[in-house]
C-alpha cells in the first residue's frame, strides 16, 4: 500500500461527511476451532485460521528493511497488524514458498474529516471512479505492475460501510497476486483490511478469507451519530425540511391555484359558466404537471394539483 497515507486522506475530500448514520456494528462472532483472536491496539478485532500467524520479531524487522530498502513508505500508522502464512517467524523455508497477507491499518485525520462508521451515505458513481483511479495511482510503481483493476464498489461489512478495491498486481518476476481492499471511514480516522494472496494457491487460502472478513470489528467507534430515528421528518425530507416544506406548499398551490384566481378576480370578474370551468381546470391540470415534472417532481398522482 505506497503512499497509503495521502490516498486515505484525500478521500474525505471525495466523499464528505454526513450525520446520518445506522446501528453499530455487529458483535464478535463465534471463533471457530483452532482460529485465534487477533486484537488490534485502538481499532477492533480479526480472528484467523490455524495457518496464518500475526507478523513479528525478527521476521517483521526483516520485512521492515526490505521496504526501506525499496523504497515502499509504510501506510500502517497506529494498531497497523500484518498478518502471514505460518512459519514466516521462524524463518521456515517451506513457509518462504507461499504467500498470503491480510493487514490492518489506520490513518488518523481530525473530528469529522470522515463518515461514522455506520453511515447511511451511498456514494456516488463519480465518487468511486474518483478513488479508484486516486488508488490505482498509488498502488502501481516501479516494482509492481497493476494487471487488473476491478470497478470500485461500495458494501456493508458486518454493519460497517466500506469501499471496496480489488485488483491483480505482479511484484517483479513473482507469481500475480489478487488483493482486495475495504476502506473504513470512522469519524476522525480511516481503517483499511487488505487481504491478498498468490492466485496459484487459490484453494489454498480463499476457503478461509469470507470468514475472516466477517470476523472483523471495529470496537473503537469514533464520534456520536445522529441516529436516523431521532428525525424522522429529516429522513423522509431531508435535514432542512421545515423549508422544504414551505417552499413545496408556495410553489405547488401558490404556481396552482394563482393563475385561476387572476382570472375568475382580475380578468373575468364573475364566475365561470360550468363547462368552461371544467375545461379550464382540465387543460390547466396537464400544464401544470408537465411543468411539475420537468421541475423533477417525484409525485405519481400529483394530489395537490388534482385538488
Amino acid at each position: 500500500m505506497h503512499t497509503m497515507r495521502w490516498s486515505l486522506i484525500l478521500v474525505a475530500v471525495l466523499w464528505p461527511a454526513s450525520t446520518l448514520a445506522g446501528p453499530l456494528p455487529l458483535p464478535p462472532p463465534h471463533l471457530p476451532p483452532g482460529w485465534q483472536r487477533v486484537q488490534i491496539e485502538g481499532v477492533g478485532t480479526i480472528d484467523i485460521p490455524p495457518t496464518m500467524e500475526v507478523q513479528s520479531g525478527q521476521y517483521a524487522k526483516f520485512n521492515q528493511t526490505l521496504k526501506k530498502s525499496m523504497r515502499a513508505l509504510d501506510g500502517g500508522g497506529p494498531g497497523k497488524v500484518t498478518i502471514q502464512q505460518k512459519g514466516l517467524n521462524s524463518f521456515d523455508p517451506l513457509a518462504f514458498k507461499s504467500y498470503v497477507r491480510i493487514i490492518v491499518g489506520t490513518i488518523v485525520g481530525n473530528a469529522n474529516d470522515f463518515e461514522h462508521l455506520t453511515s447511511c451515505r451511498e456514494v456516488t458513481q463519480n465518487e468511486l471512479r474518483e478513488i479508484s483511479t486516486l488508488f490505482r495511482s498509488q498502488a502501481e510503481n516501479q516494482f509492481i505492475k497493476i494487471l487488473q483493476w476491478d470497478a470500485p464498489s461500495q458494501e456493508l461489512v458486518n454493519g460497517m460501510q466500506a469501499i471496496r478495491l480489488s485488483y491483480r498486481r505482479q511484484y517483479q518476476n513473482n507469481p500475480p497476486v489478487r488483493v482486495t481492499t475495504y476502506i473504513f471511514q470512522n469519524h476522525d480516522r480511516l481503517h483499511y483490511l487488505t487481504m491478498s494472496y498468490r492466485e496459484s494457491e487459490r484453494t489454498k487460502w480463499v476457503a478461509d478469507f469470507p470468514a475472516i472478513l466477517s470476523s472483523f470489528r471495529i470496537t473503537n467507534v469514533r464520534g456520536t451519530p445522529t441516529s436516523s430515528t431521532d428525525d424522522p421528518m429529516s429522513l423522509v425530507f431531508g435535514e432542512h425540511w421545515v423549508l422544504t416544506l414551505i417552499l413545496s406548499g408556495v410553489l405547488t398551490w401558490g404556481i396552482g391555484l394563482a393563475p385561476p384566481l387572476l382570472v375568475r378576480f382580475a380578468l373575468m370578474r364573475r364566475p365561470m359558466p360550468k363547462s368552461g370551468a371544467i375545461a379550464f381546470v382540465v387543460v390547466f391540470l396537464f400544464i401544470n404537471i408537465v411543468i411539475f415534472t420537468v421541475l423533477g417532481s417525484r409525485s405519481k398522482t400529483h394530489g395537490a394539483l388534482v385538488l
